[in-house]
């Protein structure tokens, strides 16, 4: 029972990750002949970053050797500052067809250089801050931003009301961009440079794909499969981690072949109302520390 909590951790750990990074930069994703669609990226996001609110549905879905897991979120986000309200249902059921369900609400705020989450967890709201660095929303800067990211960017397919684009990012320029991050949102932060630079060297291309509409240039679905960048990342985490030398060779087992996939439906374009994180649970919320939160990945949980 306590690998299998442990286990979950892990998947939780990750996918919190995957929806954080994701939702904050997926505006930084019949068949016809491949056409370099990086120029129109460029109008792409200029409308996009221009947005000031927006509604996103995501699902995650999980498949290890000794578990299947779901997750299913519900998000209104607001764009600058920004801020988010998400409503997770998450399933895991193992290989006897036993299931865990769980509902978590969070809500995460920008704060200057800080992204700050309150999530709730068996009851107890926990607080979390993570660095978190944006420019100005729609400027020239931060388009230029998201155009570096790209590595390669093609139209792989089309319809009567959108285009479909696959886009590759540049690892190392988004490696930069991280550590950049880490190191400009204070001093706590620098002690995760050496962490996160191990996870990204252990990385290979990510890719996703995004439909666009047409008559908007705006993206309305994100699909992007996330087992390379997963199977590796935790790989990585494990291999810093201090868990006994048995437990860490199941860990690796079991998210050494992991398929993760991810799928995001975006609508409600300045249309979402107002975000408003309630008082009592920012007055209620217990303050976790990042390295905390990295550490229950790798202990037994009760979520």
């Amino acid at each position: 029972m306590n690998f299998i909590k442990k286990s979950m951790s892990i998947v939780l750990f990750v996918v919190m990750i995957s929806m954080t990074s994701f939702t904050s930069t997926v505006f930084a994703a019949g068949v016809v002949a491949e056409v370099d669609a990086t120029p129109y990226m460029k109008t792409v996001y200029e409308k996009m970053l221009a947005l000031e609110n927006y509604h996103a549905d995501i699902a995650i879905q999980i498949q290890t050797s000794l578990m299947n897991v779901t997750v299913n979120n519900s998000s209104d986000i607001e764009v600058n500052p920004m801020r988010y309200k998400n409503d997770l249902q998450f399933m895991m059921m193992d290989t006897a067809h036993r299931s865990v369900k769980n509902n978590i609400e969070q809500y995460m705020e920008q704060v200057d250089n800080q992204l700050i989450s309150y999530t709730e967890m068996d009851g107890k709201w926990v607080k979390q801050t993570l660095p978190y660095i944006n420019k100005k929303s729609g400027s020239t800067t931060e388009v230029v931003d998201c155009m570096k990211l790209i590595k390669k960017a093609v139209v792989s397919g089309e319809t009567d009301t959108e285009k479909i684009i696959t886009v590759t990012m540049d690892n190392k320029v988004l490696k930069e961009m991280t550590m950049d991050i880490l190191i400009q949102s204070g001093k706590e932060y620098k002690d995760y440079v050496t962490f996160a630079e191990n996870i990204f060297n252990s990385l290979g291309e990510i890719s996703y794909v995004l439909n666009v509409d047409k008559n908007t240039n705006t993206v309305t679905h994100l699909t992007i499969d996330l087992s390379d960048t997963t199977q590796k990342s935790v790989l990585a985490i494990l291999s810093q981690s201090t868990i006994p030398d048995k437990e860490k060779a199941q860990l690796k087992s079991l998210f050494g072949s992991a398929k993760v996939t991810m799928d995001c439906v975006y609508s409600n374009f300045n249309q979402v109302n107002p975000v408003e994180i309630p008082q009592e649970v920012k007055e209620n919320a217990v303050e976790q520390t990042v390295e905390q939160t990295a550490s229950q990945a790798i202990v037994p949980s009760t979520i």
